[in-house]
């Protein structure tokens, strides 16, 4: 009775309180009756009260954030609810938008749409779905967008929808980008790899900020690994020697052996011995993520950040390392290439003297050769074969060629294989002409 009306009953003392009235007709023997049924419903009109309240809070929230895109979706995909966040970073009113399906979004081509209902089987499968990818605007512009899918279920676990909260990374996305390019350009500037250290703690602070960093080599005469305090920051010097670390029972070590990244919220709760990390408890930090050096296959050591905070560092701060460690990878080998070209180079040049300093002190050169076309010809034949030694040509030869196997043949631009060496593309095409490569022997 009184559906859609709020009827209130009256106690003896006065007071009024929320009721359900629900009546009945029934026979009697005196003639017709109403059976009445009155609930006190106080309960259920505040818990009523509290719920429309409380959505109504979380309605005031959610439109009050503009930096967020935060809706809802229907199960099938269709956006059913709109913030002010979400008008400012995607374009659409809600008048517009409401009722559309949110592939909209997407790249307007077969792979969008698709990888839009992928996302959503995936969320309704595990719950949850975050990723980052290029989304589209109303006005047709481009945006980097992080963005998480949350399944949202009934009591009888019914799919009702999904819940999608999106950000503008763009911005975060070009300075990653041209950190990227920043630390390819400086590393492949410096083969020597101890003046690496200040252009890479530089670079990496700008998008992973840390306390301190760390960048450690195997050492082949220890066997453990050779690690390095980079710079604290601009215009300082790094106050640690270095120092030798194991590779058992060390994060460096488990990040070295396994070619995995390591990530310890409490540095000192962290299942390793307590002199391997000594180093970083000793300057107060908390926390710290370890990521490999690897390079075609093979590692080379490790990179280290650690923070004064207690879990300091993201999935996204170790898929970001695990790029940068990618480019320092690539570096390091090229710097270790030169260094055995460059050993070799003066290994020869210290032998060519050598011989020439014998010849001059026990004959005048002149008087050795004579007259004789033949002997001279034979010495001028000798001479040349320290500068063009097989073993030195054929390292610098592989190397180069498999550089030119990465980059697909490109030896120009900014990914190209004159990029990578370090060299300018004028320079590669000559050595490629002294080396005698041809396209065949890369392509």
């Amino acid at each position: 009775m009184g559906g859609g009306l709020n009827l209130f009953g009256l106690r003896k003392d006065g007071s009024e309180f929320p009721v359900d009235i629900m009546m009945r007709p029934m026979d009697g023997a005196d003639g017709p009756l109403v059976l009445s049924f009155v609930r006190d419903v106080s309960f259920q009109r505040m818990a009523q009260e509290l719920l429309r309240r409380s959505d109504q809070q979380l309605r005031s929230i959610v439109d009050s954030v503009k930096d967020y895109a935060i809706f809802l979706l229907d199960p099938e995909g269709h956006v059913a609810t709109w913030n002010p966040g979400a008008q400012r970073i995607k374009g659409y009113s809600a008048d517009e938008i409401i009722g559309q399906h949110f592939s909209v979004f997407y790249p307007n081509d077969d792979a969008g749409r698709k990888k839009a209902q992928e996302q959503l089987r995936i969320a309704k499968a595990k719950g949850r779905f975050e990723a980052e990818g290029w989304r589209i605007r109303k006005d047709g512009s481009r945006f980097w967008a992080n963005a998480i899918i949350t399944a949202i279920y009934d009591p009888h676990n019914e799919l009702t929808g999904f819940a999608k909260v999106t950000r503008d990374f763009t911005d975060r996305k070009r300075a990653e980008e041209a950190l990227m390019l920043q630390l390819s350009t400086v590393l492949l500037a410096n083969v020597d790899i101890r003046k690496m250290l200040s252009a890479i703690s530089a670079s990496i602070r700008d998008v992973v900020p840390h306390d301190c960093a760390t960048l450690a080599l195997r050492d082949p005469v220890s066997g453990g690994l050779r690690e390095q305090f980079l710079e604290a920051g601009e215009g300082k010097q790094a106050s640690h020697a270095e120092t030798i670390i194991s590779i058992e029972n060390s994060p460096a070590g488990s990040a070295y052996r396994l070619g995995e990244p390591v990530l310890l919220e409490r540095i000192n709760l962290g299942p390793y011995a307590k002199e391997t990390v000594r180093n970083l408890t000793d300057k107060q930090m908390l926390s710290g993520c370890w990521v490999p050096l690897i390079n075609r296959g093979q590692t080379l050591g490790t990179l280290m950040v650690a923070s004064r905070m207690e879990s300091a560092f993201t999935q996204r701060e170790v898929d970001m390392l695990g790029q940068i460690a990618g480019q320092i990878a690539m570096a390091v080998n090229n710097g270790l290439v030169f260094r055995q070209i460059a050993d070799l180079r003066d290994k020869l040049s210290q032998e060519k003297k050598y011989l020439e300093d014998e010849l001059n002190m026990e004959h005048r050169f002149e008087d050795i050769i004579g007259e004789s076309t033949g002997l001279r010809h034979v010495l001028k034949e000798i001479a040349t074969v320290a500068p063009t030694d097989p073993t030195l040509e054929t390292a610098e030869r592989e190397h180069i060629l498999r550089v030119l196997r990465e980059t697909r043949g490109m030896i120009g631009g900014p990914d190209g294989a004159a990029e990578r060496l370090g060299l300018k593309r004028t320079t590669l095409n000559s050595k490629l002409k002294k080396l005698g490569i041809e396209r065949r022997d890369y392509m």
